[in-house]
C-alpha cells in the first residue's frame, strides 16, 4: 500500500491536482496600415473559435469602430489604429479566421507576450487563420505541498488500518 501511495503521489499529480486554464486577453488591432498593393485597410473577421466552440459575434462587447457586417466582424476605422478586446476565462485554445482579399490591410494579433501580424490582402481571396494555444495556471508551492500531504496522510492512515486489519488476522 505504502509503494502504491508513493506512486500515486509521484506519478497521479496530473489527476489529483486539476490544472485550470489561465484567463486571457487577445487583442485584435487593425492598425490602419495595408500593403502598396492594397486599395484600402479593412480587417474582416469571419468566425472566432475559443475552446473549440464558435464564439456568437452578437456575444462581443464592440468596441471603438467594429461592427458586424454580412456575418462577420469588420473594422471600419480606415487608416486609424481600431483594437478589440476579447476576455476569455480558462482559454484553452483561440482559433480566428480573417477574411483576405484585395481591399484588405494589415492586422496584428497579441496574447499576453505573443503578438502576430498580418497582411490580409490578396487579389485572389481566401482566409488567414491566427491559433493561440492557452496555458496552465501556475500553482502555488505551498498548495502542491498541502495536497500532497494530505493524500501522503490517507495513505499511511489506511496502511496503518490494513495493517491492523491484516494483523488481527493472522493472530
Amino acid at each position: 500500500v505504502l509503494a502504491l501511495s508513493l506512486l500515486i503521489c509521484l506519478f497521479g499529480k496530473d489527476i489529483l491536482i486539476p490544472r485550470k486554464y489561465e484567463d486571457k486577453i487577445v487583442e485584435i488591432i487593425a492598425t490602419g496600415e495595408k500593403s502598396e498593393f492594397s486599395v484600402s485597410y479593412e480587417v474582416w473577421i469571419l468566425s472566432i473559435i475559443v475552446n473549440g466552440n464558435k464564439v456568437e459575434f452578437e456575444d462581443i462587447a464592440l468596441m471603438n469602430n467594429w461592427e458586424i457586417k454580412d456575418n462577420c466582424l469588420a473594422s471600419k476605422a480606415g487608416e486609424s489604429v481600431n483594437l478589440l478586446e476579447l476576455y476569455i476565462n480558462e482559454m484553452e485554445s483561440i482559433e480566428i479566421n480573417f477574411g483576405k482579399h484585395d481591399w484588405s490591410g494589415i492586422v496584428e494579433v497579441k496574447c499576453g507576450n505573443e503578438i502576430e501580424r498580418i497582411d490580409l490582402y490578396s487579389d485572389n481571396g481566401g482566409g488567414e487563420t491566427v491559433n493561440i494555444s492557452g496555458e496552465y495556471k501556475k500553482i502555488g508551492i505551498e498548495k502542491i505541498w498541502l495536497l500532497y500531504g494530505n493524500y501522503i496522510a490517507v495513505f499511511i492512515g489506511l496502511s496503518f488500518f490494513l495493517s491492523v486489519f491484516e494483523w488481527k488476522r493472522k493472530y
